[in-house]
């Protein structure tokens, strides 16, 4: 095989894999749902409320924009806003303690217990705080409360699928 050959070939695959992918993260402007991978729940906020403080916690998906977020870059990180609310999610009273319940809070607030990072797991991702270090959480025993918990390689209450969402649901 000749060196333009061989050439052509890795050009291909490259290009294979190019273009918009959520490999690099999601896409900015759009809407995602945040799928826990073991529970098959999707976030949202708690009585579908509207104030500050209402803890986030994992429902079944369904046609509502309490349950669609986006995400706005923050230098290296990210806020995750509510579609519905507009507000932000956010560890409660700034919390470096494991279990401290992931809440909705105002949005413009310039905080780092509301700036995220995205950890590949596969084609999913967890969703490390700046401000602490711990990832998103879904606890066991039938709960439906998410927290903060310190990161777990194996643990797949950890581990979120975004998808992204269509206007009309």
């Amino acid at each position: 095989m000749t060196k333009f050959c061989i050439a052509m070939v890795l050009a291909g695959c490259v290009s294979a894999g190019a273009g918009p992918s959520m490999g690099a993260g999601p896409e900015e402007g759009r809407y995602y749902r945040i799928k826990n991978v073991r529970t098959g729940k999707v976030l949202g906020v708690s009585g579908r409320g509207k104030e500050e403080g209402a803890k986030i916690e994992e429902v079944p998906k369904a046609p509502y924009h309490i349950q669609h977020w986006t995400f706005v870059k923050v230098g290296d990180y990210y806020k995750i806003v509510n579609r519905k609310t507009g507000m932000a999610l956010n560890v409660q009273s700034e919390s470096q303690l494991e279990n401290a319940p992931i809440v909705q809070w105002d949005a413009s607030v310039d905080n780092e217990n509301q700036q995220w990072s995205l950890l590949k797991v596969g084609d999913n991702f967890k969703i490390k705080a700046r401000h602490s270090g711990m990832v998103l959480h879904v606890k066991d025993e039938g709960e439906s409360t998410v927290v903060q918990f310190p990161l777990r390689q194996d643990n797949r209450n950890q581990v979120f699928e975004l998808l992204p969402t269509r206007d009309n649901e």
